[in-house]
């Protein structure tokens, strides 16, 4: 039985690639991003530090103009989005900006796709169908225009009758999103939705009504950010296609607490350093500036990772025996500076779960992070492999385990940028599961043993897998 299902399982995936290989829409599609994705991360690499802060304000990430509170790491594409796309620099957007006065610095495929992202605004869409794993039907809310959105990521978690907030750009007859896209469940906006239709009948066919729904994004975003719908889109800058995650019980679900904020004083309250100065005029200052220029570093990290595929492999470790012992530490680095690198680490549990964790980071001084990384293997000395070896791991791995219902660490999404986007030249035919041929879970000291063992039985049965639980020293 579990063969079976194995086997109609790796006939899907071809289908699903042969698919891919005759749909011309599809590669056209592939082919804008290819030219867009890097393109627009140039462009926010480009953005003004204060235009970010901006923006920052603009969406409520700013605390008491203090502190940036950022719920999650798509929150800096969120800010970056709407830095490029909505906020006045100057007199003008700053996609305008670059339209304008820096058209001629792109090749010609650049500046097309320069003028398309400077056209849309942003709009709510209903979606009226899906189309599994390329994407969805859209109609336009306000003026009931209908256009397949193309996007591997809704199409594949997307549902009918779910609202989506976005900018869609239609290049070339291909309609795919610009920045961001939000998703509501249609309750949680129908007053929304109602607000706006009234002014659209008033603004239709007006400038007006695009510098509207501008002004709407944030009250949009506030509602987004309460974290009712779950499905993944396409990346906004360069980031590699993966295989879909794959869903999960209720109990993966369960919201996180929030970490508990330090209280801060008052701006005419005494300065908690004890110098008996007023706190204004003493620390706050320097705290100010600080949190800003943090959150615009991560911001600049952020899209320096994703532009990892620009870099060149500095080095790529595994674990030796990974294969018998069913779990892979990968370590790469790219270097894209003299003296400084992208990092990423995996921990691959081949047998079962995947992606267990995954750590990324840019800016690195190579001298220590070679040191540390060789330092992090231990008494084991580990072997050199080739990035597209570690991609087909990690990659093979995050399906293995996705299809028996366990999701990569959340950090895998922008993690794997370092391993770049090229598919393997030829497959090593790496083999996923348990000695037997069947997942076999071995407990880690961090698992929820419960939660994988229910869903393990729920979706394989009680004989379908293996499971041990590794000795310990008492």
């Amino acid at each position: 039985m579990i063969d079976r299902q194995n086997r109609v399982g790796k006939d899907k995936h071809i289908i699903q690639r042969l698919l891919g290989v005759f749909d011309f829409k599809l590669r056209k599609y592939r082919r804008l991003r290819d030219v867009g994705n890097p393109l627009m991360t140039r462009i926010a690499d480009g953005l003004p530090k204060e235009l970010f802060i901006r923006a920052g304000e603009d969406l409520g990430l700013s605390k008491n103009s203090r502190t940036f509170v950022l719920k999650s790491r798509n929150d800096c594409d969120f800010v970056m989005d709407r830095a490029i796309h909505d906020i006045l620099w100057e007199g003008k957007r700053w996609i305008e900006r670059v339209c304008d006065e820096d058209i001629g610095k792109y090749q010609p495929e650049e500046q097309a796709m320069l003028k398309a992202h400077r056209a849309p605004a942003f709009s709510l869409y209903e979606v009226m169908a899906v189309s599994a794993g390329r994407g969805v039907l859209l109609k336009d809310l306000f003026d009931g225009r209908e256009l397949f959105l193309i996007d591997l990521g809704l199409g594949a978690t997307g549902s009918k009758g779910l609202v989506i907030a976005t900018r869609v750009i239609s290049h070339r007859d291909i309609h795919f999103t610009a920045g961001v896209t939000m998703a509501y469940r249609p309750e949680r906006v129908k007053s929304m939705i109602e607000r706006l239709s009234a002014l659209y009948r008033e603004q239709e066919n007006t400038p007006v009504w695009k510098e509207t729904m501008r002004n709407q994004v944030p009250a949009l975003f506030r509602e987004y950010r309460k974290g009712e719908v779950e499905v993944e889109f396409a990346p906004v800058t360069h980031a590699p296609a993966g295989p879909p995650r794959a869903e999960t019980g209720e109990a993966d679900k369960a919201p996180q607490a929030p970490e508990e904020e330090r209280p801060l004083p008052g701006r005419n309250a005494p300065c908690p350093c004890g110098s008996g100065k007023k706190y204004k005029k003493c620390c706050l200052p320097g705290e100010d500036k600080t949190v800003r220029e943090t959150a615009w570093s991560y911001a600049k990290k952020k899209q320096l990772i994703r532009r990892s595929d620009d870099f060149p492999v500095y080095f790529c470790y595994i674990n030796p025996c990974w294969q018998e012992v069913g779990l892979a530490r990968i370590m790469i680095a790219r270097a894209h500076e003299s003296g400084r690198l992208i990092i990423s680490s995996f921990l691959v549990d081949i047998f079962c779960l995947g992606i267990k964790s995954a750590f990324c980071n840019a800016d690195v001084p190579a001298d220590k992070f070679e040191t540390e990384a060789l330092r992090s293997y231990g008494d084991q000395k580990p072997m050199t492999i080739g990035i597209h070896y570690a991609r087909e791991i990690v990659f093979g791995a995050l399906e293995y385990a996705g299809g028996l219902g366990f999701k990569p660490h959340p950090d895998f999404n922008l993690a794997c940028c370092v391993l770049g986007r090229e598919e393997p030249p030829g497959s090593r035919n790496i083999r996923f599961g348990g000695p037997d041929g069947k997942p076999m879970y071995i407990a880690g000291p961090d698992d929820d043993v419960p939660v994988i063992l229910k869903k393990l039985r729920k979706r394989l049965g009680e004989g379908g897998f293996e499971f041990c639980v590794p000795a310990t020293d008492d």
